[in-house]
């Protein structure tokens, strides 16, 4: 660069002062809008950032509430309390958003009326407007050194005005998200609550039905103990007994089970003949209310094959079945179960079945649903499972 073009370019960079200022003021609202505060000292800081720029005395930013009644004062500058509330309603027209003097007859008087009134000091003000939307106003005084605004303050002042705009539009819409996930937070808590709440009704109801069965054969021996307690022989009580012990035995793994749910474990599996299971546990049943004497039951063994099994687990299902199947048949004139073993290489099967009502077609999709029941407060719709790898 030649010596002329370097005194040119410093003889402009330095007759041009209002430039450099301009773009610091420019920096600075940036850098304002930047940051991560709330409303207020965002409005603060930005007022102050626009004061600055502009050499003003005193100001101030109003803003539109929600309901759109009122602009309300968030920040002021050169005033000793709040600034003065400027009513309004939608059916003002929105001030333009070029700057406008508050004391000349022109000026918007929805706007200029309340503030000569209220700050008579102020002398310049410019909406805050967001893509068509009227946020509020920023009011200014006089320049400190009493001199006019130029034309290109006035711009600057309008640029500011809408850069204030644009960042509390953001603060506001930020403002908005945060409280609507504060919302979903609160909400998906609750929920979580409610899902607690929900499972432990159904882990009671479980638990109330995992040891119904045990406790109706308990109820149901010792009935029996009572009614043939002076004829029965030392063994007929012995063998009357010894479905109570082993019932009571299996209301004790469920409790533990229950304790122990936490922690995975596994569970101790028996080669045992399936029909003696099978047998086992329609002997447990044989004194519940719902099928003695009243439901016929037929076994037949196509073959006797040795399972491997955790026979608990397994009669726990079979007595899920059989009394399920006796429910369904109460309105059945001659109810009637039948129950079959069989072999089908490479499985066992045991299949019951009986000659009740059967299940809606309409139901027939949600067998498998948890919880799902038609039995309403006599049934909880759940499933017993008792695969072991």
């Amino acid at each position: 660069m030649d010596d002329g073009a370097e005194s040119r370019g410093t003889r402009e960079a330095r007759g041009d002062p209002l430039l450099l200022h301009h773009v610091r003021a420019l920096a600075d609202m940036t850098a304002e809008l930047s940051a991560n505060h709330d409303l207020t000292t965002s409005s603060r800081l930005l007022l102050l950032t626009l004061l600055g720029a502009l050499g003003a005395t005193r100001g101030g930013i109003w803003l539109r509430e929600e309901s759109g009644s009122a602009l309300h004062p968030v920040a002021t500058r050169g005033r000793e309390g709040p600034g003065p509330v400027i009513p309004w309603r939608d059916g003002y027209a929105l001030p333009s958003d070029s700057p406008f003097p508050l004391h000349d007859p022109t000026a918007p008087p929805e706007v200029a009326e309340p503030l000569r009134v209220g700050w008579p000091e102020l002398a310049w003000a410019s909406s805050l407007m967001v893509q068509g939307e009227f946020l509020g106003v920023v009011a200014i005084g006089p320049r400190l050194n009493r001199q006019p605004y130029s034309a290109a303050q006035l711009d600057l002042l309008r640029t500011l005005a809408r850069m204030a705009a644009t960042g509390i539009h953001s603060h506001r819409l930020i403002s908005g998200l945060k409280e609507a996930n504060r919302q979903l937070v609160a909400a998906q808590d609750q929920l979580i609550r409610s899902e607690q709440l929900a499972t432990l009704g159904s882990t009671a109801a479980g638990i109330a039905h995992e040891i119904g069965n045990p406790l109706q054969c308990i109820l149901g021996f010792a009935q029996a103990i009572d009614d043939e307690a002076d004829r029965l022989s030392p063994a007929g009580l012995r063998e009357l007994i010894r479905p109570v012990i082993e019932e009571s035995e299996r209301m004790r793994q469920i409790l533990e089970e229950l304790k122990d749910h936490a922690r995975s474990r596994d569970y101790e599996l028996t080669r045992l003949p399936l029909v003696s299971v099978v047998e086992d546990a329609l002997r447990i049943v044989q004194f519940d209310p719902l099928l003695r004497a009243r439901v016929r039951i037929d076994v037949e063994a196509e073959s006797d094959p040795v399972v491997l099994v955790h026979p608990g687990k397994l009669k726990q299902v079979l007595l899920n079945l059989v009394r399920n199947a006796a429910q369904a048949l109460q309105s059945t004139e001659e109810p009637r179960l039948q129950i079959r073993v069989s072999v089908r290489p490479p499985q066992a099967l045991v299949t019951v079945q009986d000659n009740g009502p059967g299940i809606p077609t309409t139901h027939l999709e949600r067998i498998w649903e948890p919880f799902f029941s038609t039995k309403g407060h006599l049934g909880t719709g759940l499933v017993v499972v008792f695969a072991n790898s």
